[in-house]
Parts: C-alpha cells; sequence; structure tokens
C-alpha cells in the first residue's frame, strides 16, 4: 500500500516536471519570435504617405500636379519616417518636401474620397527653401568635405539654417545647427531570416519644424500616414 502511495506520488512529481519542462521549451522558443516582432514594430525607417490637414479637411499628397482630377490619382510615399522614444524624424533628402507642405506651398484639389477630401500637390510658387553646398579639403590629405546649409522660410518672413556636413573618405554625416546624428533600430530581413541592428543617421527632429510653421504633426504607425495640420 505504501509503496503504491509512494509510486503514485513520484509518478505525479515526475508528469509535473515533465509538464512545466516543456511549457519552459515552448516560452524559450517564442521569445525570439517576441523579440523579433517587438523589434520590426519598433524598427526605422517607415515609409510614409503625407496628408495635409487644412480647414477641417484631408489632402493626400500625390506625386504631380493636376488641373483637374476626374479619379482617385496615386499617392506620393517617398517620406521615411524615423522613429526614437515618442519622436519623429526626417532625412535631409525629404525636408524640402516637408516644408514645401508645412508652409503652405501646396496645390489642392478637392475630390471626394472614402478616406480623405481630396489631394495636394507642391508647387514652385514660394521660395521656402534654398540649399546651398561648399566643397572643401580637410587636414586629412585626399580627404574632401561637403558642407550643406538649407535656408527655411516660413510665412512671417522668419528663416532658420539647417546645416551639416559629409566626409567622401568615411562616407560619413556631421550634424551642424538644427540637426543631428542619432541611432535608431532598423531591420533587416532577407528569404527566411531577420535580424535587427543599431544605425547612425542625419535626422531633423519633425517637432522643431512643426514649431518653425506653427503647425502640428502627428503619425499614424498603423496606417503609415504623417498627417501635418496647418
Amino acid at each position: 500500500m505504501l509503496a503504491n502511495l509512494f509510486s503514485n506520488k513520484s509518478k505525479k512529481r515526475s508528469t509535473w516536471k515533465n509538464t512545466l519542462g516543456t511549457l519552459g521549451i515552448i516560452a524559450l522558443a517564442a521569445i525570439p519570435f517576441l523579440i523579433g516582432y517587438r523589434c520590426s514594430e519598433m524598427a526605422s525607417p517607415d515609409l510614409a504617405k503625407v496628408a495635409l490637414v487644412k480647414n477641417g479637411k484631408t489632402y493626400m499628397l500625390t506625386f504631380t500636379s493636376y488641373k483637374e482630377i476626374n479619379e482617385s490619382v496615386p499617392l506620393d510615399q517617398m517620406v521615411e519616417i524615423y522613429k526614437d522614444d515618442e519622436q519623429y524624424y526626417i532625412r535631409p533628402s525629404t525636408l524640402k518636401k516637408i516644408v514645401s507642405i508645412m508652409g503652405g506651398n501646396v496645390d489642392l484639389f478637392d475630390f471626394k474620397e472614402a478616406s480623405f477630401d481630396g489631394y495636394c500637390s507642391i508647387n514652385n510658387k514660394d521660395t521656402l527653401y534654398l540649399e546651398k553646398s561648399e566643397l572643401r579639403s580637410s587636414s586629412t590629405i585626399g580627404e574632401q568635405i561637403r558642407k550643406t546649409t538649407a535656408t527655411i522660410r516660413n510665412k512671417a518672413n522668419k528663416t532658420m539654417n539647417i546645416s551639416w556636413s559629409f566626409s567622401d573618405k568615411t562616407n560619413e554625416f556631421t550634424a551642424g545647427t538644427n540637426c543631428e546624428i542619432r541611432s535608431f533600430l532598423c531591420l533587416y530581413t532577407e528569404p527566411g531570416e531577420s535580424s535587427t541592428y543599431y544605425d547612425d543617421f542625419l535626422v531633423i527632429p519633425l517637432s522643431r519644424l512643426a514649431k518653425f510653421y506653427g503647425c502640428k504633426v502627428t503619425y499614424d504607425e498603423d496606417t503609415k500616414v504623417l498627417y501635418i495640420k496647418t
């Protein structure tokens, strides 16, 4: 009797240990998936579409200007959005586009769609963005540094300079005024494999541009739409 009792208890302990072991293996196997999923959610950059919100209407940025719109047209999806904590950033390559929208240098086309009210495109009526570059040699023989300064202007005729430099020897950027070098989590994918890594980028805070132009900026990570409310 006692032998059977101890045998049953031993079997129960063994079954319980096996169950815990199985759960542990499942949990360990799930960790890489959960980490990968979380990292992919945070990874930069997002390739975003742009929406201008004006007078209560939402206009989606399109590639080109139209005299009139009779049907749906392709949207512009070439703005890279970088995220660090709760702050969003853009690269200098899309600075002119964002400045033109924030400064109102756009044409609006009313055309009622299911989720927005029309389209907008960038025009050249106002000189809100002026870029100049100069090339100079550094103290390292054979190295040249290209310094770029972008001058942006708002409706109050105030200007702000954004400057950076690039070395043809190191292929690296150096931040000047109103921009910075920040490290972002990036996602690398190829068939059957994905990994995350950190990389440095020259970026400009969207909040700083929004303050200069007196507008509001929000980014919807689910729909990947950057909203600029003027």
